[in-house]
């Protein structure tokens, strides 16, 4: 069982991506499985990546990566659409 932590704004829980402007963004949420929890001192009142990462060394069973296609239409219109298509794959003349 974890502990939540605050986010960005210093509030307590999770705050979506924020999107910066008009066009396609791909956000990446990377997931870990430790093997116990991560070494943070008690009085850690802020963590940052750097610091967990440090934290989470030598505990990392396995982690992966969900990637999130996001495209904020250039009218203002903040409602998400289908994410950009990758090109066919090329063929070999």
């Amino acid at each position: 069982m974890g502990t939540q932590g605050c986010n960005f704004k210093d509030q307590l829980g999770c705050e979506p991506p924020q999107s910066k402007g008009p066009g396609a963004k791909t956000y990446t949420l990377t997931l870990f499985a430790l093997s116990s929890p991560p070494d943070l001192a008690p009085q850690t009142s802020k963590v940052d990546y750097t610091t967990l990462m440090a934290a989470t060394r030598g505990k990392t069973l396995a982690a992966t990566d969900l990637n999130i296609g996001y495209t904020r239409a250039r009218s203002g219109n903040d409602a998400p659409t289908a994410p950009p298509q990758p090109p066919p794959p090329s063929t070999p003349n």
